[in-house]
């Protein structure tokens, strides 16, 4: 593809070759009708970006209702040693791998013309679903405050510095080096729903073997191995994890009950409906006028059978 931009280019309108103007005419309506479906839910993402504040105002409060003590008898501890500080960097790693890794395959609709699934779909679910994990992790580290596993938190700690007025509660904010905010893991919820949505919606856009080497080579044993870095780094207890192994695929898929994923044009998929805010095109989904504009020819015909 370096090698070779111009072939980049080539697979529009058929594999005839288009010119910069019409490349960037082509972008520019994409962008253009993301964003009207963008705007259509602003007070939806209005609404999510408002929980992310609530959600650090949230931790904050669990951060000054915080007291100090030793850590819990946990079973995870008994079997995954304690990890030196090093090694624990690389659970952070791995969750930003994953992040990224999502965030690439939402912007693959724009190598399609015709994409089954549109970016901002992808987009919003995600955006739903970490604002419902949000609300119940809030509600549940606020109605009972364990003490905090991690270093910094423990008694003989000297970077334990929980807020001590109103003003630090509401102002502060320490995503790193917070304590007591611990049912559920906010690492495993995120990098699940990261994960999930390259499963759900990966298959309408990946090539059938890039999907399954995405999701069962990589995506799956990256997230096994950030659970153990999480109870290795002490950063949460075993039953923070557990919690949201569980309470964010359910909310993921029950996500689909409130809000879901809106047909275009005349499909009539039992699945969708008109009162939603996300966008799938269907429609000539297996047209040869559906190739891809950049990089995955004839392939998005093919949808993988996940059962």
């Amino acid at each position: 593809l370096v090698a070779n931009p111009t072939s980049v280019f080539s697979m529009l309108n058929n594999g005839r070759s288009v010119n910069k103007s019409q490349l960037l005419s082509f972008v520019w309506s994409r962008c253009k009708f993301e964003a009207q479906l963008f705007w259509k839910q602003k007070i939806v993402i209005l609404t999510c970006i408002a929980i992310q504040f609530l959600h650090i105002f949230a931790t904050n409060l669990a951060y000054y209702r915080h007291i100090q003590g030793p850590r819990l008898k946990d079973a995870g501890f008994d079997l995954v040693p304690l990890i030196t500080p090093q090694l624990a960097v690389l659970s952070e790693i791995i969750f930003f791998y994953l992040m990224i890794t999502a965030s690439l395959v939402s912007l693959t609709p724009f190598l399609y013309k015709r994409p089954r699934v549109y970016f901002i779909t992808i987009f919003l679910r995600a955006l739903l679903v970490i604002s419902l994990c949000i609300i119940c992790r809030c509600l549940s580290f606020l109605a009972t405050s364990l003490p905090g596993p991690a270093p910094h938190c423990q008694p003989e700690s000297m970077e334990y510095n929980s807020p001590k007025h109103l003003t630090e509660v509401i102002f502060t904010f320490d995503p790193l080096k917070r304590c007591g905010d611990l049912i559920f893991s906010s690492h495993t919820s995120l990098s699940l729903t990261f994960v999930i949505t390259v499963f759900v919606y990966g298959k309408y856009l990946l090539p059938k073997r890039l999907y399954y080497i995405l999701c069962y080579g990589l995506l799956i044993p990256s997230e096994i191995i950030l659970l153990i870095l999480i109870i290795g780094g002490r950063k949460h207890y075993s039953v923070d994890v557990i919690v949201a192994c569980y309470v964010t695929p359910l909310w993921y898929f029950a996500s689909y009950y409130f809000v879901k994923d809106e047909p275009d044009g005349n499909n009539n998929n039992p699945r969708d409906s008109t009162n939603t805010y996300v966008q799938v095109n269907d429609e000539d989904i297996n047209s040869e006028e559906n190739s891809p504009l950049m990089l995955f020819p004839n392939q998005q015909s093919e949808k993988v059978n996940t059962n």
